[in-house]
């Protein structure tokens, strides 16, 4: 972890696709990745980084911490507040796609 984690919200849940009501088909494409969600029958475009996310999501849930230390580590890219804050983002795209859902940590 970085002296940049200060800035990632600590209340940021565990994210985590949901097996249970769907499974995403996927196949790799030259320039990406499409995935099919089978709970909604949509199919969607992902580039290589937002397809990793998702695909470690699909193996464990995790935070955003998690999730971009482990981006980082299986694309050997730098762990700061870029990463993060995509991380963020794409999980907030993901949500709303109903591709992934977040389970709050009550303190």
């Amino acid at each position: 972890m970085t002296s940049s984690d200060a800035s990632i919200p600590s209340d940021s849940g565990r994210w985590y696709v949901n097996s249970a009501l769907f499974q995403l088909k996927w196949h790799q494409w030259e320039e990406g990745y499409s995935v099919f969600h089978t709970g909604s029958g949509e199919t969607h475009t992902l580039d290589d980084l937002s397809a990793q996310c998702l695909k470690l999501l699909e193996s464990s849930p995790s935070n955003i911490p998690e999730l971009s230390a482990k981006l980082a580590q299986s694309l050997s890219l730098d762990l700061d507040d870029d990463l993060h804050e995509y991380v963020d983002k794409i999980l907030q795209q993901f949500e709303y796609l109903g591709l992934v859902e977040k389970k709050r940590v009550s303190i």
